[in-house]
């Protein structure tokens, strides 16, 4: 397995993009979100750093 993953821009954190973004952070990929509403992308933020 690649030791350093791709960076990867995530595009909405809602009910669906949620898990999938977390998952990818979980997997290792360095993942920047963005989400219209800023509160979803930084939740998270939280999870990932909790």
């Amino acid at each position: 397995m690649q030791a350093d993953k791709d960076a990867l821009l995530f595009i909405g954190t809602g009910i669906m993009g949620a898990p999938m973004a977390r998952n990818l952070a979980k997997a290792g990929f360095k993942l920047t979100a963005w989400n219209r509403s800023p509160d979803k992308a930084r939740a998270i933020v939280s999870d990932m750093i909790a």
